[in-house]
């Protein structure tokens, strides 16, 4: 009976971990195709509905980043590493920032 349910706790640790390597692997491949985007459109503005050309839902992706940062639910390393390619955080005030800097310019 022990030996049953240590075996049943390992698999759903096993489990687990897969579905965190897997949401892991998901997170990393979204940052590969922003870093993408950022190369090709020199900016991380990403619009909602954009989509990489293998399909992959960047738009939706970088607005989940944006709530998650909100509610907490990013690493300061998910965090740097956005930062590092020039993440938009908050698109109101970057657009604000924007057209401040071209009217003083």
């Amino acid at each position: 009976h022990e030996a049953a349910a240590q075996l049943m706790a390992t698999q759903v640790r096993q489990r687990a971990l897969a579905h965190l390597s897997s949401k892991l692997q998901m997170w990393f491949w979204g940052l590969n195709h922003l870093q993408t985007y950022v190369d090709q459109h020199g900016h991380a503005l990403v619009p909602t509905e954009y989509k990489a050309s293998d399909d992959f839902l960047l738009g939706r992706w970088v607005s989940s980043q944006r709530y998650a940062q909100k509610v907490g639910r990013l690493s300061e390393d998910q965090v740097r590493r956005l930062d590092d390619v020039g993440f938009v955080w908050d698109v109101e005030e970057f657009r604000w920032e924007q057209g401040f800097r071209r009217l003083v310019a």
